[in-house]
């Protein structure tokens, strides 16, 4: 855990790595880059549709948003955000990330889980991660215990159909790895 950085962002790549990784989505892959920016800005588009069939509740008053698992649109966008700072795309990202919220919350209050992997959960992470010092200190500690009660939920709350709790010897693409991540991103911040 002391190799775990105080600064963020954290995952997949850090505040020494970060120039490298701009540098080359602007060059060598831009083409995938601009497909990257597509998918971020488009509207909800998972080709596996939603796997956790469940009422969504209605978007938050003021965001235009759908409640929906949004997680790996939030990575496309964060990443498209870092590296191409735009205050509509910030507020889209914060709007899609407490519209994943609400989505997974849902989820587990319908008692079901949200899907058999924890792909676009560690992309929710990512994106807020990544958007870290963009968000105010209250959207950070609102954010974080709200996903920090969801990952809690995946791990110990009964009676949840199709919960994956596989670890490390299927794959580790359950709940165990949304504790991972959520663990590296909140480590130590007080949330």
């Amino acid at each position: 855990m002391a190799r775990i950085r105080k600064d963020h962002p954290r995952l997949f790549f850090n505040a020494d790595t970060w120039p490298a990784v701009k540098e080359r989505a602007l060059t060598a892959c831009k083409d995938h880059f601009a497909e990257v920016k597509r998918h971020a800005d488009g509207p909800w588009a998972d080709e596996g549709g939603e796997w956790a069939v469940i009422e969504r509740p209605p978007a938050r008053p003021g965001s235009s948003v759908d409640v929906r698992d949004w997680g790996k649109q939030l990575m496309a966008a964060a990443l498209a955000h870092r590296v191409e700072p735009s205050p509509q795309r910030l507020q889209r990202i914060k709007d899609m990330l407490w519209a994943s919220l609400d989505y997974y919350h849902a989820c587990y209050a319908a008692g079901q889980d949200v899907s058999w992997y924890s792909t676009s959960r560690i992309g929710w992470l990512c994106a807020f991660d990544w958007t870290w010092r963009e968000l105010t200190p209250n959207e950070r500690r609102e954010l974080g215990a709200s996903m920090l009660r969801h990952v809690d939920d995946a791990l110990h709350k009964p009676n949840i159909r199709r919960r994956n709790l596989a670890g490390f010897q299927s794959g580790y693409y359950g709940a165990d790895n949304i504790a991972f991540f959520a663990g590296v991103v909140f480590l130590n911040e007080g949330i």
